[in-house]
């Protein structure tokens, strides 16, 4: 994640930082991070923790961050018995 991804000032405002699969919609568009993004990253940990998968399955970079935005995320298998 971010350890291995930044090469760069951290105040940087143009640049999302993050892991891209666990980052929130709205990081994609430039806005600061909020205790919502955070728990954005949290469920979409939860889920590939749960599922061993993450909620969305892009082909491509431009795909994930379209998928976060407009698609419902795939969580087949996370039903409670």
């Amino acid at each position: 994640g971010l350890a291995r991804a930044h090469r760069g000032d951290v105040s940087s405002d143009t640049t999302p930082i993050g892991s891209p699969p666990y980052m929130a919609p709205e990081l994609w568009r430039g806005r600061q991070p909020s205790p919502a993004s955070d728990l954005y990253a949290l469920a979409v940990t939860y889920v590939f923790l749960r599922l061993g998968r993450l909620p969305f399955a892009p082909t491509n970079e431009f795909d994930m961050i379209l998928s976060h935005a407009t698609k419902p995320p795939d969580l087949a298998g996370m039903e409670v018995e």
